[in-house]
């Protein structure tokens, strides 16, 4: 395959429109080692993330980065082993929500394999009430058990794992040290993405499978929006405290981010986001004046 039908393709995984659009007008390239942390960002299911780290072995020809591709590999089915070879005195616990808003189910299993027959006699138990459906959400805890434990080490043995309502298998974690390259872990790379936002954007994101609307605060250089929340209880009760809504945000890759257009949101949306930029204004303003004291 050709480094630009390649190329393509990744920037494809980039679930914001609004910024494949500018990608594409502007005719925007990125390195090799970008590439490889789009991959490792948006496509979430584990087997395709590492089919696509052994697709840029065939297509990449710096000796660096194909060894820092093939540890990646490597790291990734280590993790993989890791969770699913279990010691006689490890246990799993599995994490059970038909959807975004129903409470947490928690059972333990003896293997890897019982955990996804839990889920689905949970779900043959509980069929007048609840299916599974592209909201459910999975996640597999492998742990030891352990007579005595330091408060240093409390958390030092999980292994932990998320799947999605097909039950393919999304990410593993663990408290392994990640692969890096030149001191950077794909994590910590940042993309040099065309310069799209600039500041208090309406914009739209998903977040646990549910879309929501914020307004982009501020964006920095590496690609980074800090966005505060539309459909928090500040902005829908009216309240008049900017600098409580300032900390109401969350940080989120350019990648998730959609520029919504004003014109296309009904009006409560609307009327959210003007209350919102006020806001903003006002909390912005009482920092300058405490800056200058």
């Amino acid at each position: 395959m050709e480094r630009r039908y390649f190329e393509k393709k990744i920037i494809n995984l980039i679930p914001s429109n609004s910024l494949k659009g500018e990608i594409k007008r502007l005719r925007s390239s990125f390195t090799d080692l970008e590439l490889l942390t789009i991959i490792y960002r948006f496509e979430e299911d584990f087997n395709k993330r590492i089919y696509l780290f052994k697709q840029a072995e065939l297509v990449f020809k710096d000796k660096k980065i194909l060894r820092f591709i093939d540890k990646l590999i490597n790291n990734e089915i280590n993790e993989y082993n890791l969770l699913i070879n279990k010691n006689e005195d490890e246990v799993y616990e599995v994490f059970i929500k038909s959807d975004v808003n129903s409470y947490e189910e928690r059972y333990l299993c003896p293997t890897y394999e019982a955990c996804f027959n839990t889920i689905f006699s949970f779900f043959k138990a509980y069929k007048d009430f609840c299916k599974i459906n592209k909201d459910s959400e999975f996640k597999i805890e492998k742990r030891r058990i352990r007579d005595r434990i330091k408060s240093k080490d409390i958390d030092d043995d999980i292994v932990s794992s998320t799947y999605n309502y097909k039950m393919k298998l999304l990410r593993i974690y663990s408290n392994n040290k990640p692969v890096r390259i030149s001191g950077y872990s794909l994590e910590e790379i940042a993309i040099d993405y065309p310069h799209l936002f600039n500041g208090k954007e309406l914009v739209s994101f998903y977040e646990n499978n549910r879309l929501r609307y914020g307004i982009n605060c501020f964006s920095d250089l590496n690609g980074d929006s800090c966005v505060n929340y539309l459909d928090c209880d500040i902005i829908k009760d009216r309240l008049d405290c900017p600098r409580d809504y300032l900390i109401n945000h969350i940080h989120l890759d350019f990648g998730y981010l959609n520029i919504v257009d004003l014109d296309n949101v009904d009006q409560e949306i609307k009327e959210d986001y003007y209350f919102a930029y006020n806001l903003l204004n006002k909390a912005h303003a009482f920092r300058e004046d405490e800056e200058d004291e």
